[in-house]
């Protein structure tokens, strides 16, 4: 049955990023492909500046592409409880002598897994920073004399890059992404990992709900396009969407970085692109390689649960 959604502001795009990400992804590998593109851009650019930076980025984009897979996981694991797949839960006699739910496993599973989600998503953004870090040069010196500041910190610096990328997607493409969604995410996540806070599960029917909060018992997570029954947020949707956000960020801005190398007039902020495309053969060889092999079109039966749940909510 189609779940009713809460159509927020952020509806018309969230359709958008679904299908794209069907049309582009559906038949092939998510993990591998952007892998196979992330490789192929490391592999065909040198730094003008720094270097020895290069070296730090060795297998970033086989992290990355783990990371997803375990995403993806996650994503069939909900998908399998939402269709019934529940464990049997343990009934205690409370003080009035009527039965209580004390422990459901697969309920309890689903909490364990959504926070992990949540935290695998943060980590997948970070390792892309630390390759825009790279191929992004910032002039921090005349930033902070144009800002009047003494000192710049590595969450200003990384969020002045990224909005830097922000400005060549508006310039190269013609979807756009709000990059303030990720930052939303960075911060639950801190939340789970340092302050205690946890993910609740709750169900209407067969359906898992969410919700993070704190000690305090505060809501911390609600993105209006994903309510459900007032103050609780849809895993399955908040799945879909957020992987589709995901996958599209990442996905664009390889290829517009590999597309837009000669462009030295793009300066914004005091940051300019670091590097230059130089003759490269593995780009070749991984093509050749997938077209023997077909790498990227082995599609494993996680990923199907993600495509599954996309047709679900496409309007």
């Amino acid at each position: 049955m189609r779940e009713e959604l809460y159509k927020g502001i952020n509806f018309e795009n969230d359709q958008k990023k679904l299908k794209w990400l069907q049309n582009e992804y559906c038949e092939k590998n998510i993990a591998d492909l952007i892998k196979m593109r992330i490789s192929a851009f490391l592999a065909s650019i040198e730094l003008i500046e720094n270097k020895s930076k290069m070296v730090k980025l060795d297998n970033i984009e086989k992290a990355i592409s783990q990371d997803i897979k375990k995403m993806l996981l996650v994503t069939k694991k909900v998908k399998d409880y939402a269709i019934g797949h529940q464990g049997n839960p343990l009934f205690v006699e409370n003080e009035n002598g009527e039965a209580e739910l004390f422990y459901d496993e697969e309920k309890d599973s689903i909490q364990i897994y959504m926070e992990y989600f949540i935290y695998k998503y943060r980590v997948i953004v970070e390792y892309v920073v630390k390759i825009l870090d790279k191929v992004i040069h910032m002039d921090e010196s005349a930033y902070k004399k144009n800002n009047s500041k003494k000192h710049i910190g590595e969450y200003e610096r990384t969020n002045v890059k990224l909005e830097y990328i922000r400005k060549l997607i508006q310039k190269y493409s013609s979807e756009q992404i709000d990059l303030e969604w990720f930052d939303e995410v960075r911060k639950v996540r801190n939340k789970l990992v340092h302050e205690g806070a946890s993910c609740m599960i709750f169900y209407n029917g067969n359906e898992p709900l969410f919700q993070v909060y704190n000690l305090e018992v505060d809501d911390l997570f609600m993105p209006e396009e994903f309510l459900s029954n007032g103050n609780v947020i849809s895993c399955k949707y908040f799945i879909a969407v957020t992987v589709s956000y995901l996958i599209y960020f990442v996905d664009t801005i390889f290829q517009i970085l590999k597309n837009v190398n000669d462009d030295k007039k793009f300066v914004w902020s005091e940051c300019k692109l670091n590097y230059k495309v130089v003759e490269s053969e593995f780009e070749k060889g991984l093509d050749f390689i997938d077209k023997m092999y077909g790498i990227s079109s082995f599609i494993p039966i996680y990923q199907k649960s993600l495509f599954e749940m996309i047709e679900q909510y496409l309007d």
